[in-house]
């Protein structure tokens, strides 16, 4: 007895798809199968009177028949073309009793748990037997504890047994018997419950264990333990501890399924960064502002921030010392407001600040020496806000000012050049607020601000503003504000700019090539920039962070959704440590991360319409409209009439890491000549005149990989 229709309940207990692509569901009140075309449901009667009709595990076993565990016992579609199921018997006797897990071992063996027993079926001359065996064979009676709750194999051909209160136990082949493996009281693999309600090899070593205290990973070559709970100050943690369903999909993501926590989703590509805040936890800076960071030997940071001084950080140890301001100390630094740190190539440590000056660490390490604005020497500093400082080859240090232009010092003479607008042809340069220095391979010193970028070569004794060559006229901004310069190791300089973009060029041939938002970048608002150890350049904004790769010219974003703590970055505020790992300075704190962790997805995922809309009315199949021949995504056509020329069709790439990133370029043909680019997934049109039409659509994961 077969009736259409929804499902007979809303409790789902497991989803099958087969090799015929049919979608089977099990319910606490039978088996349905769905029916794509139509978006419907067949319901199976597959219980005798007074038994037992929950569904609880499937299985494609044995001629590709499908095998359901139920609470009556091992049922089997018999007949695939009639799609008829019955109780599965041996010798004229069924198996009865109730089946929550079912698995078909590499051998071809089916095993399942009945009651508080592990079956094992298999064929021998095309008949079948059935092994029964116990999991606590010291115990004179069966235990509820020993219920077969989850059954798996791994890449080894382990079979792994999960109970529902005794524990893990995996199956030994060569003594046909078991072993417990983990558990409350295992002495090195300890589980923090006994009650395993799912299992998952994930391929690549570790076995994950869905149980009533949260998620456990084990190692299964280490037998190590990983545990993941639920903890209500982290957000990223697990939403809810008791967990009934794991699943792995196609690209490798982890779904959880919990008892009243909703779904989590771990994904398969991963972001690893990290971040040190201002937050109670080791190391713990004074303020979230971070604006400069240089390393102090092996494992140690120098960090600036805006408002706590100068933060020293040992990374081994997680332990933070911190230098600050003391109005009664004339050898503290000059201000907590730190803009910028620079070590020489002589080891001396300086500190730029806002309202401090210029500040020179003693060997100490605890007291500085202070330059600051003096009136009346013609060779003293003429700013107390100093934002980025270099060194060239002669050691002479280039301070670049907030609202005085440029200084140069000589640490050896203590004495200070000072280049601003008011000044003699030596020493002009049309720059008040300065952003950002640079020194290139042939010690050009390449300088930006507010009105523009100025360069002065080696030998020269004066700046000259930057005007492109003939053709690059067009796309470098001129008199624009320059916010960050970079030099890589190939010779190239990067300009990055406070609202126009980022710009890469040839020194030698003065060639330059332009990146904005319609190529990738978050934003064209560039804060900072650094290169990597396999050559590709990170690029910070104020509306996150990017990789992209001068080679292809790709361009990967980063934002809070990836990890970051904050889309806001700082400017000149970045380190390349010993090791590769970076390091980033932003509005919410420190980020560090290694470059070589980043993973990227370019996995390929399915673009699938899945609605029409005609004016507010959604259109399905079953409305016998003759707009579409199946329900979307099934439909090959759609077919509207004159008046129904104002419609919205909407389609979704299923890609699930990250889709909030998900973006869609789609067009018209022979209504639209350009691409659309939306992150909605949806497509509206109206008036359009009477015609065929093809609507074209490419979608975008997480990582800009388009399909």
């Amino acid at each position: 007895d077969q009736r259409k229709g929804s499902l007979s309940q809303d409790y789902v207990t497991e989803l099958l798809s087969d090799s015929k692509n049919r979608l089977w569901i099990g319910t606490l009140s039978g088996l349905h199968k769905y029916n794509p075309a139509n978006d419907q449901f067949t319901n199976y009667q597959l219980f005798e009177k007074n038994e037992n009709s929950s569904v609880y595990c499937f299985t494609e076993y044995h001629r590709r028949r499908i095998w359901a565990g139920t609470g009556s016992g091992l049922k089997v579609l018999e007949n695939s073309k009639d799609e008829l199921f019955k109780s599965f018997k041996v010798n004229g006797v069924g198996v009865t009793g109730a089946i929550k897990a079912i698995k078909e071992d590499f051998r071809g063996n089916l095993w399942f748990g009945v009651n508080n027993y592990l079956c094992r079926l298999r064929w021998k001359n095309n008949a079948a037997e059935i092994k029964r065996y116990c999991l606590n064979p010291d115990s004179t009676g069966s235990s509820p504890d020993y219920q077969v709750s989850s059954l798996e194999e791994d890449e080894y051909r382990n079979l792994w047994i999960g109970t529902q209160g005794a524990g893990l136990f995996r199956y030994q082949e060569e003594t046909d018997a078991f072993t417990l493996e983990a558990g409350i009281k295992h002495p090195i693999a300890k589980l923090s419950t006994d009650v395993i309600r799912k299992m998952k090899a994930d391929g690549k070593g570790q076995l994950w264990i869905g149980t009533l205290e949260g998620v456990a990973v084990l190692g299964i070559k280490s037998r190590s333990i990983i545990s993941y709970q639920h903890l209500p100050e982290n957000k990223q943690s697990i939403s809810q501890n008791s967990i009934y369903d794991l699943f792995f999909d196609k690209t490798g993501n982890l779904w959880v399924g919990t008892y009243y926590g909703g779904i989590n989703l771990l994904y398969s590509k991963k972001t690893p960064f990290f971040y040190f805040q201002n937050n109670g936890k080791k190391p713990d800076l004074n303020n979230n502002v971070v604006s400069a960071i240089v390393e102090d030997g092996t494992d140690q940071l120098w960090v600036g921030t805006e408002g706590g001084g100068l933060n020293h950080v040992n990374l081994k140890t997680g332990k933070v010392s911190y230098l600050k301001f003391n109005a009664n100390d004339p050898r503290s630094i000059g201000s907590n407001l730190v803009k910028c740190l620079y070590k020489s190539k002589s080891g001396q440590l300086w500190a730029g600040t806002h309202g401090g000056g210029l500040n020179l660490l003693e060997p100490n390490g605890l007291h500085f020496t202070r330059y600051k604005m003096v009136e009346s020497p013609l060779n003293g500093l003429k700013s107390n806000n100093i934002v980025h400082i270099v060194e060239d080859e002669t050691g002479v240090l280039w301070l670049a000012t907030e609202d005085n232009g440029l200084h140069s010092f000589d640490p050896k003479r203590h004495n200070f050049e000072h280049y601003h607008s008011k000044a003699d042809e030596l020493h002009k340069l049309n720059i008040h607020a300065s952003k950002t220095l640079e020194i290139d391979h042939l010690q050009t010193i390449w300088y930006g601000g507010d009105q523009g970028l100025y360069f002065k070569k080696k030998g020269s004794s004066s700046f000259q503003e930057f005007i492109p060559k003939s053709g690059s006229n067009s796309i470098f901004p001129i008199k624009k504000e320059m916010t960050s310069l970079m030099t890589d190791s190939k010779h190239q300089l990067w300009i990055g700019t406070g609202s126009n973009g980022l710009f890469c060029m040839n020194i030698s041939t003065g060639k330059i090539k332009s990146y904005h938002t319609k190529d990738g970048l978050p934003s064209e608002s560039i804060k900072d920039l650094i290169e990597d150890d396999s050559k590709n350049l990170w690029v910070s904004t104020d509306n996150g962070l990017c990789k992209l790769d001068p080679h292809t010219d790709e361009i990967i974003s980063f934002i809070v959704f990836d990890g970051l703590p904050g889309n806001e970055f700082n400017y000149n505020a970045n380190l390349k440590d010993h090791k590769g790992q970076l390091y980033l300075g932003g509005l919410n704190g420190l980020v560090h991360f290694d470059p070589a962790n980043i993973e990227k997805n370019n996995q390929k995922a399915n673009l699938v319409f899945t609605s029409l809309r005609i004016g507010n009315n959604e259109q399905e199949a079953w409305q016998n409209n003759q707009v579409m021949d199946a329900n979307l995504p099934m439909a090959q056509k759609i077919t509207l009439s004159h008046g129904q020329n104002n419609f919205t069709l909407q389609f979704s790439l299923l890609n699930f890491i990250k889709a909030k990133k998900n973006r869609y370029l789609y067009r018209l043909e022979k209504f639209e000549k350009e691409w659309n680019l939306t992150n909605q997934g949806m497509a509206t049109y109206t008036n359009l005149a009477p015609g065929t039409y093809h609507l074209k659509i490419k979608g975008g994961n997480n990582d800009n990989y388009w399909l």
